[in-house]
């Protein structure tokens, strides 16, 4: 399970009432206009500084509450709670924060968050009606048809992020019925519709969301908004304690585990007398029970989501964990959520319940000796790193980490840290513009979450990652597009345990960084034809 979509609205877009109808206007800028006279003209729209809104939310079947606070120009707070699925965040005007379905705090300082809080900050103080404006610029795309209303469809970019925004506002009334929000790795479908009129301004009152590729869909129907209202300023801060819901058995750490090793790192996990390895992986944004062993076991499973695998969309549904505990350290009860994931083990002869993910891995500092199957985990306040390695910024993204690799001298970008992969994989995007698919190299099958994928196994020079150089590494290259993870525009590949194996990695969450030191297995090759891939 590489990444979960699980979205909520940080904030609202205003939909505006017009009088005629006009279908001779092509200049983005006079529909605009009237747009913006539609709702009783910008000055009004300026005069409301903060505001709070609340209503039903619907999730794939699922229903729960969704609570807004906004202060412009880029304070908000966000809570969702659907039952088997509850979360914060907001932005406290200095960074943006979440917090997870198990308590766990994360503030997002990726380049593409703060590119984001930038654009939204921007728009907020109307920075993207200006015709002459440095960093927005509209462009007029002809009419379109929505849901069987004609529409001008205009066109929005931005000089500091690759988002592309198309607005689609009604020819009749001036409503905004629609907008497209296109990003890197997915596109966001928003529609409005249930116009009212509150404190002299028209907003929709339902917006239903649609996420791409995967396909999930959201709805907000508004029961109450109340502009203008006194916040107080503690309700943007992100919480002041973090989540402690396990407790080590000896001190602050667990140090040399041992874990068994077969082209990944497995762990014996103890579920009410029940043992069996779990797959470590920090490429999982949530940890995985599988479901037919969660049905073993009793659990409730509820709810039905999608997620994005190695490969491909896949369904899962959310489980509550009872009380389990791995060597030398007890958890208490945790939410993760349940599919079918056996089947990619038994190609490897192995029994595993599920796959340690985020939520495992996030509330420690993880190392990780490969050479010697060791793994430590330590209370990331107490622990102070006194080695030599090399330190290496890796900001989390969907819960992942990401560093900075360079193939061949040649091929630059940043990686996803993936160690529930054996593999390094390029994604396609990068493939495809690269021409990687020309490249020599033996075809095979990768088989993830997703299903089976054509690939090429490439052996490419060098690869140089933290100033360390490892010869002749094997990567994998896409020979068809897909519609998990390794589709992702955002990143160039996903490295795995092929390449770690040659480090003691240390996995820092806290401070979102990672460690590497050489390891016992430093100068050995790096494998030919793991285990997860077939000849073709």
């Amino acid at each position: 399970m590489k990444r979960i979509y699980i979205l909520t609205v940080i904030f609202l877009i205003i939909a505006h009432v017009f009088s005629w109808a006009d279908t001779n206007l092509t200049d983005p800028y006079e529909i605009l206009d009237k747009h913006l006279d539609a709702v009783g003209g910008i000055e009004k729209l300026k005069t409301e500084k903060t505001s709070y809104v609340e209503g039903d939310f619907t999730l794939s079947g699922m229903k729960g509450k969704l609570k807004i606070w906004s202060e412009l120009p880029d304070k908000n707070r966000t809570e969702l709670d659907i039952i088997v699925l509850k979360q914060v965040s907001g932005d406290n005007g200095k960074f943006q924060w979440k917090v997870d379905m198990n308590g766990k705090i994360l503030i997002m300082k990726d380049p593409d968050t703060i590119k984001d809080r930038k654009v939204k900050k921007l728009m907020a103080e109307f920075e993207h009606l200006k015709k002459d404006s440095k960093y927005f610029t509209f462009t007029y795309e002809g009419i379109k048809e929505v849901r069987n209303l004609k529409c001008y469809e205009l066109k929005m970019i931005n000089t500091i992020s690759d988002d592309i925004h198309f607005i689609y506002i009604d020819t009749k009334d001036y409503l905004e019925r629609k907008n497209i929000l296109k990003k890197k790795d997915m596109e966001i479908i928003t529609h409005h519709s249930d116009f009212r009129k509150v404190n002299g301004l028209t907003m929709a009152f339902k917006i239903e969301f649609k996420y791409m590729p995967i396909g999930q869909v959201q709805i907000f129907q508004i029961t109450k908004y109340e502009p203008n209202i006194q916040i107080d300023p503690k309700k943007f801060d992100l919480p002041t304690k973090d989540i402690q819901d396990f407790k080590f058995e000896n001190g602050t750490s667990a140090e040399d585990i041992p874990f068994h090793y077969q082209e990944h790192i497995y762990l014996k996990v103890n579920i009410n007398g029940s043992e069996k390895l779990w797959a470590l992986d920090s490429g999982a944004s949530m940890t995985v029970i599988d479901s037919e062993y969660a049905k073993e076991l009793g659990l409730k499973m509820e709810g039905k989501l999608k997620g994005q695998g190695a490969g491909d969309v896949i369904d899962f549904s959310f489980v509550k964990l009872p009380p389990y505990k791995i060597k030398g350290i007890n958890f208490q009860e945790q939410q993760v959520v349940s599919t079918n994931i056996s089947g990619i083990f038994k190609v490897m002869g192995l029994d595993v319940g599920g796959i340690l993910g985020y939520d495992f891995l996030s509330r420690f500092l993880v190392k990780i000796d490969y050479a010697n199957e060791k793994i430590s985990f330590y209370d990331p306040d107490k622990f102070k790193y006194q080695g030599s390695g090399k330190i290496i910024d890796a900001p989390l993204v969907l819960n992942m980490f990401n560093i900075p690799i360079t193939i061949d001298a040649k091929y630059k970008g940043r990686w996803r840290v993936d160690i529930g992969s054996n593999i390094l994989s390029f994604h396609y995007p990068f493939a495809e513009e690269n021409k990687l698919m020309d490249l020599q190299g033996e075809k095979a099958f990768f088989f993830g979450a997703g299903g089976a994928k054509k690939i090429k196994l490439v052996k490419f020079k060098t690869l140089e990652v933290g100033g360390f150089i490892l010869k002749d590494p094997y990567i994998t290259v896409p020979m068809e597009d897909m519609e998990g993870a390794l589709s992702s525009k955002q990143f160039i590949g996903n490295a795995g345990n092929s390449l770690f194996r040659h480090f003691i990695l240390y996995l820092d969450y806290k401070n979102q960084r990672i460690i590497l030191e050489k390891g016992g297995n430093f100068d050995k090759k790096f494998p030919k034809l793991p285990l997860k891939l077939k000849k073709e």
